[in-house]
């Protein structure tokens, strides 16, 4: 594995824990608060959250596949 695919790997891993401390954050935010979430789907932000929380963690989800492919490309490269 050359040094561009290591960066990668990093950049992916530094994103994927970033993303991850963000949605939580959300996530536990919304529970934390008193949020009931059979009121949400009355409203137009129930859709909107989920979809958010969806799409965060697909991204997240392909930058964990992205590190772990590169981190098998490196330990195939080691001699």
């Amino acid at each position: 594995m050359n040094t561009k695919e290591y960066i990668i790997g990093c950049v992916a891993l530094f994103g994927f824990v970033v993303l991850e401390i963000y949605i939580w954050t959300v996530f536990v935010a919304y529970l934390t608060h008193g949020v009931d979430f059979r009121i949400i789907i009355q409203f137009n932000n129930y859709n909107e959250f989920w979809f958010e929380f969806i799409a965060f963690n697909l991204i997240t989800t392909l930058l964990l596949i992205n590190l772990i492919l590169s981190t098998k490309a490196y330990l195939r490269s080691k001699p």
